[in-house]
């Protein structure tokens, strides 16, 4: 469909047995008023959306909408540049978009009354760019045990699940009560993930 690129066409089925139930806080956790019905998985954003934004119940879509579509755009970047540019190369440009996403919001936060579109586009900007650095990262790290690929992913993915438990349960709810403490506490993740990244590299460049 596009000039001289090839089109692949796929389709995917996901069946599952069950109410589909999620799991909620039982008490009114971001104080919005209503009890049970807090996302355990993503505390921030009724606090995001309904307090600091001013919006409706279902409004949810002007933030999940801007961060799915960075997302979506940060893979189809990071599928377009595999091959034709290194990853180290891959990774810092996901890093600059990041840092400038946050930079933004931080401006934003600080400057102006929150509303939108100009609260939510800066996570559209960090989104993609994380999408974009994530696949390279991730290769980067498996590479370094040819051998042992599958336990290396099941290592990610258990801390990352664990650093997910421990940001919605503890952090999240220390921070969300302004746009300047989520803002700020977006910039501290990216710092101590670049500088974590940074000790990793140059770890890996010693000779043995």
């Amino acid at each position: 469909f596009f000039g001289d690129y090839a089109t692949d066409f796929g389709l995917f089925y996901e069946g599952r047995k069950g109410k589909p139930y999620s799991w909620t806080y039982i008490n009114d956790l971001n104080g919005d008023g209503v009890t049970g019905n807090d996302l355990m998985y993503i505390p921030s954003a009724p606090v995001f959306v309904m307090q600091h934004l001013g919006l409706g119940h279902n409004d949810f879509l002007w933030m999940f909408g801007p961060i799915v579509s960075g997302i979506m755009f940060g893979a189809f970047l990071s599928g377009k540049l595999a091959g034709r540019r290194d990853t180290r190369t891959i990774v810092n440009i996901g890093y600059t978009l990041m840092f400038a996403a946050t930079a933004a919001n931080l401006l934003q936060a600080f400057l102006i009354t929150p509303a939108v579109p100009w609260a939510v586009l800066p996570l559209a900007l960090y989104t993609t760019g994380m999408s974009l650095a994530a696949p390279s990262m991730t290769l980067t790290l498996m590479d370094q045990f040819p051998h042992l690929r599958g336990t290396v992913s099941s290592v990610q993915g258990f801390v990352q699940t664990m650093f997910s438990t421990l940001l919605a349960g503890v952090i999240s709810p220390l921070v969300w009560g302004s746009v300047q403490s989520l803002a700020l506490t977006m910039l501290g993740f990216l710092v101590a993930g670049f500088v974590l990244r940074s000790a990793y590299r140059r770890r890996i460049q010693r000779p043995v």
